[in-house]
């Protein structure tokens, strides 16, 4: 079984999704990992400016996403984790500027195939809920259960802004909803798996639900 779990930033998907995995005792995958480690290792290994991500290097990134040093596992509590050649590098995927990184991975065609094929290899012979942007219309489109979260921009802009303020960054809200809105127009228009609902998705809106109420609203629809 392939549940699938999309949305723009800040709508409540990663966290969503940690509870129904736990709910359901199946695997989460949380792509964007994949994508800020990446552009984690891009930037901080290969040096490379926000200009070249446009055009990623093909000996760069057979380098970054080869699978004997690029590990997707999780630790003792269950939770999805990045190991870069046996280091957990996770807690550096969390700052704003691997959020950008991100984003500039996705809209690069090339880097996009690779992931997703990492994906797809994840995914392969087990039960598993996953979490992205075009997951349910580009990575799975067949999954069983299809769901796209959205949210006001108020409502994700306060989110996104607490979650910052967590990892130590200080954000004005207007600031806040300036960034989470860019993020938005580049996953829409990048050329590979743009942000879109998927074909027979369901749409939930999570600007007045709690993660909690979010999960149990998908809880009854899985259980059915």
């Amino acid at each position: 079984m392939i549940i699938t779990i999309d949305g723009p930033a800040a709508t409540g998907k990663s966290s969503v999704t940690r509870v129904l995995a736990k709910k359901l005792d199946i695997h989460y995958l949380n792509s964007g990992l994949l994508f800020r480690a990446l552009g984690y290792l891009l930037a901080t290994k290969a040096g490379y400016t926000t200009k070249q991500f446009e055009n990623i290097d093909k000996e760069d990134l057979q380098t970054y996403t080869d699978e004997k040093r690029l590990v997707y596992d999780y630790d003792e509590q269950g939770k999805p984790r990045i190991l870069w050649d046996g280091e957990d590098i996770t807690s550096h995927l969390k700052d704003s500027l691997v959020d950008d990184y991100a984003s500039l991975v996705g809209m690069n065609a090339r880097a996009r195939n690779v992931l997703v094929d990492i994906q797809r290899k994840i995914a392969k012979n087990k039960s598993i809920i996953v979490e992205g942007r075009d997951s349910g219309s580009f990575v799975f489109p067949t999954a069983q259960y299809k769901f796209f979260l959205t949210a006001t921009p108020a409502a994700r802009a306060k989110r996104w802004q607490k979650d910052q303020a967590k990892l130590g960054n200080d954000y004005a809200i207007d600031l806040a909803r300036e960034l989470i809105l860019e993020r938005d127009r580049r996953d829409r228009v990048r050329p590979v798996g743009p942000l879109v609902v998927p074909q027979s998705a369901i749409i939930i809106d999570t600007s007045k639900l709690t993660i909690e109420q979010t999960a149990d609203e998908i809880m009854k629809i899985v259980k059915k």
